[in-house]
């Protein structure tokens, strides 16, 4: 696979608004977030293409990407759950916005998804700070962290 980079440019021919596509084992998918992470707090959505909530989810999760950005918050998508080679097809049919790349069962095991979707959410620190969160509390624990960062500086 090749290296994942958060932010890589979207694909010839995508339009605007379009999913980064990224590819990437679970020590550089972790590397990349945690890196990301150092500057500001990091929402990821693993996702599966097979998944109608994931799916669903999706639209609410562009809102909340376009929210956060001005507020330094990235939002990154992981497909994994097996059938990856159709994540450029939900892509589109779900009209992502936001990065995403493809996730192997040893990211998935590493970041202990169980469910699908599945949220982890990552402070500026680095240090995750969510995990499993249902798609009702993803903008609650944002909030959160958020404030937390409101009142340290």
């Amino acid at each position: 696979m090749d290296e994942l980079i958060i932010g890589r440019e979207p694909s010839a021919g995508a339009s605007d608004g379009a999913a980064m596509i990224m590819d990437g084992d679970q020590k550089t998918f972790m590397k990349e977030v945690v890196e990301a992470s150092r500057t500001l707090p990091v929402l990821v959505d693993f996702w599966a293409t097979w998944c109608g909530p994931c799916k669903r989810a999706v639209p609410h999760n562009n809102e909340l990407a376009k929210k956060y950005a001005d507020k330094g918050v990235a939002v990154v998508g992981a497909c994994g759950g097996g059938q990856e080679e159709r994540m450029n097809a939900v892509v589109d049919e779900t009209k992502m916005e936001y990065p995403t790349g493809k996730a192997n069962e040893q990211t998935t095991k590493a970041w202990g998804v169980q469910w699908w979707p599945h949220y982890v959410v990552v402070d500026r620190k680095g240090k995750i700070r969510a995990v499993g969160i249902k798609p009702d509390y993803v903008e609650k624990v944002i909030e959160a962290l958020m404030e937390e960062d409101a009142n340290v500086h």
